[in-house]
């Protein structure tokens, strides 16, 4: 699926795949983050995936020419949930509308888990 949105020169289309991919990344810039979830409807089991399996963890919706993005992950054990999902919304945000020009409404940040050492 692609995304199309109009600006001043045309119209721009973005694969969904491209935008899954760049909030993959953003996520995976923050430390306390051990990967992106995904929940099995089966069964509601959690999966920690590995990073071919970006594509997962996260969920796009366009519309009316922005962005609203659900990101599912698993977080360190004593860490700040607050805290990294803050770093997790800020980073998607900037990375997003930095890399594609679209707009990101929302951010939404699902701490599926947590992983013990």
């Amino acid at each position: 699926m692609s995304l199309e949105f109009k600006n001043k020169y045309g119209t721009v289309s973005i694969q969904e795949d491209i935008v899954v991919y760049i909030t993959g990344a953003a996520v995976k810039e923050c430390d306390k983050v051990v990967g992106l979830a995904a929940r099995n409807m089966k069964d509601g089991l959690v999966r920690l995936l590995k990073n071919d399996k970006l594509s997962r963890g996260v969920k796009i919706r366009f519309e009316e020419n922005t962005l609203n993005i659900d990101v599912h992950v698993v977080v360190r054990y004593g860490s700040k949930i607050m805290e990294v999902a803050d770093f997790i919304i800020g980073r998607v945000k900037y990375r997003v509308e930095e890399f594609t020009g679209l707009v990101v409404n929302k951010v939404n940040v699902f701490v599926e888990g947590l992983h013990v050492n």
